[in-house]
């Protein structure tokens, strides 16, 4: 087992199953033997709040995450407001699908033009890749499968220490018998989403959005 720690922030907005991933990753590292701490905060998760889960794989006791290794943003602006945690060496795994936030509607503020939201994470992270994860959960007829959608395009950029089969059991365990063949096809989709990522000038990886 290697000794090396792998710190996956995983953001959002209540409602888009942003725990539940997190729980997933976790269930997946222990079948496969590897330690595992799970942190989570998340505000008003009933009304749309944000909520931000880490999970640290490997040594360690703590689930404080200073910069993250990887980035899930299941929500843009939710993954904007994640840059302290990102890092030269972090990459971000990008949601394209927005979700206006009460604060700016009732302050009367436009949500930021997603180009701006992408060169502000391009700026500071090593690698990012962009998927329309709700164009996918649509195409399965499962809205709420968007974060196995996610969980199968962060298996496909194989930054995880274990490999497809274990975290696809670790989906399949925690879904309810009627819905595992949807899930199964939202994986999949998921995996097939993400392109190979280009290069940035300066030497770092990017990727584009894959038209839906």
């Amino acid at each position: 087992m290697s000794e090396a720690r792998l710190a996956v922030l995983i953001v959002g907005v209540g409602g888009q199953g942003v725990l539940t991933a997190g729980r997933i990753l976790g269930d997946a590292a222990h079948a496969t033997g590897l330690p595992v701490v799970e942190g989570q905060l998340h505000g008003m998760s009933q009304r749309g709040g944000s909520v931000e889960c880490s999970v640290l794989i490997g040594p360690g006791e703590s689930s404080f995450l200073r910069v993250a290794d990887v980035v899930v943003g299941f929500e843009p602006l939710e993954a904007l407001r994640a840059i302290p945690k990102i890092g030269p060496q972090t990459r971000v795994l990008l949601n394209t699908g927005r979700i206006v936030p009460d604060e700016l509607t009732r302050a009367g503020r436009p949500y930021p033009p997603l180009d701006s939201i992408l060169s502000d994470l391009r700026a500071v992270a090593g690698g990012l890749h962009v998927v329309d994860g709700h164009a996918v959960a649509k195409r399965v007829g499962m809205t709420r499968a968007l974060n196995i959608v996610l969980l199968g395009a962060l298996e496909a950029l194989e930054l995880l220490p274990f490999g497809q089969a274990a975290l696809w059991q670790a989906v399949a365990g925690r879904c309810r018998p009627e819905f595992l063949q949807a899930n199964r096809e939202a994986f999949d989709l998921g995996r097939a989403s993400v392109d190979a990522p280009q290069r940035r000038p300066d030497g770092g990886a990017v990727s584009q959005e894959r038209p839906s």
